[in-house]
């Protein structure tokens, strides 16, 4: 599916649409949006959500919160600095946060 984004029509795979009483509009999507970026960040919670068949399925992909790996302990590691912000809300900055902790493990 071709999305209009801000630098043009970009692909996408998943459109969501959050349907939120207006007396919670300031409250209730942030912590929606929030938990769902974290999700979708996993690539294992990301990978079900798009290959459930059923609403089942999809309910039971969403409600996982994923995996937490414990910290390991890294005594010679190099101490990563990595900023993030987003002047449009939270939500991206929770996104980009998850990516780069992702990044982190990674190194």
């Amino acid at each position: 599916l071709q999305w209009e984004g801000v630098d043009g029509p970009e692909a996408v795979d998943l459109v969501v649409l959050l349907a939120i009483p207006l007396n919670e509009a300031g409250t209730t999507h942030m912590q929606l949006l929030t938990a769902l970026t974290t999700r979708l960040a996993d690539d294992e919670i990301r990978a079900r959500i798009q290959s459930a068949t059923t609403p089942d399925e999809l309910l039971s992909a969403l409600d996982d919160k994923g995996g937490t790996q414990p910290s390991a302990s890294f005594s010679n590691a190099p101490t990563i600095v990595c900023v993030t912000a987003c002047p449009a809300g939270i939500a991206h900055t929770y996104m980009a946060a998850e990516y780069l902790e992702k990044a982190g493990r990674k190194l």
